[in-house]
């Protein structure tokens, strides 16, 4: 670009020079041709001037989007922040209860979201909790789907536990971890999953 231009005007300039020298001295061609000389000397510089800026732009703009991009990969926008909070809020808290202190109807409608967790249809969901007569069976139901520690922080939920469950998937948490998991989440600017089985909060 720019040694193609200096080329040029400088390849002109002997090529009209050369020309000159055969020309009477003081003639209207020879002030033509040092008009012309002069000017296109003059388109060259403004040529190479304007080349330089153009480049020197482009590669501030590249750093500029390049720390911008830095930036964004390092703090989440605080939208998304805030986004997840709301979002984090809405999820349900409960309070964990041991299966004996829970009477018969509670306990079946526990085990039937369970069920419904695992995808099963309402008429199989119906069919399976209404052959749980006995309670011990219903305990055992509940037991063998229901989430029993926290896979976040490792530790078995006792009595009056306050966790949050997550009403797509129903796996459940300590309140406290689940909300840590959230937005440390946000901090690394990634939505939110259930870290049991990667669904969507």
């Amino acid at each position: 670009g720019t040694g193609v231009l200096l080329s040029l005007g400088v390849s002109l300039a002997f090529y009209s020079v050369s020309w000159e020298m055969h020309q009477p001295l003081g003639s209207p061609v020879q002030f033509k041709i040092w008009a012309a000389l002069l000017g296109a000397v003059m388109v060259i510089a403004v040529a190479v001037f304007l080349v330089m800026r153009w480049r020197s732009g482009r590669r501030a703009l590249w750093a500029r989007l390049q720390e911008l991009w830095t930036r964004a990969a390092e703090r989440p926008p605080q939208a998304m922040a805030k986004r997840i909070q709301a979002l984090v809020q809405q999820i349900p808290i409960e309070e964990w209860q041991v299966p004996e202190k829970l009477g018969n109807s509670a306990l079946r409608a526990e085990v039937n979201k369970l069920l419904m967790r695992d995808g099963l249809a309402a008429d199989t969901r119906r069919r399976i909790v209404s052959g749980l007569l006995e309670r011990k069976e219903l305990e055992e139901a509940y037991l063998e789907r229901a989430c029993k520690e926290c896979a976040i922080c490792q530790e078995d939920f006792v009595e009056f536990d306050v966790c949050r469950i997550l009403q797509r998937c129903r796996h459940r948490y300590h309140l406290e971890c689940l909300d840590r998991w959230a937005f440390t989440s946000a901090d690394k600017g990634r939505e939110p999953t259930c870290p049991l089985c990667n669904t969507l909060l």
